[in-house]
C-alpha cells in the first residue's frame, strides 16, 4: 500500500482525534485501496448520514479518551 499521510492543525492533535482517524486507516488497509473505501464511505454517509455511517460508528467505538 503507498504511504498514506494525515494532517492536523497545530494544537488541535488529541489522543481521541488520533485515534479515530487511525481507525479510518484501518477501515482503509481492510477495504484494499483508497477507490474502495472512499466508495463505501461516501455511500454510507450519502445512505445513513454522516454521524450514523457504519465507518464513523466504528471509528467512535475505537477512540481512546
Amino acid at each position: 500500500m503507498p504511504v498514506q499521510v494525515c494532517f492536523f492543525k497545530q494544537g488541535y492533535l488529541t489522543t481521541r482525534l488520533l485515534s479515530h482517524e487511525l481507525r479510518h486507516v484501518h477501515q482503509y488497509e481492510q477495504a484494499g485501496s483508497a477507490e474502495a473505501f472512499l466508495s463505501r464511505y461516501i455511500g454510507e454517509i450519502m445512505r445513513f448520514s454522516y454521524m450514523d455511517s457504519p465507518y464513523e460508528v466504528d471509528a467512535r467505538k475505537h477512540v481512546i479518551e
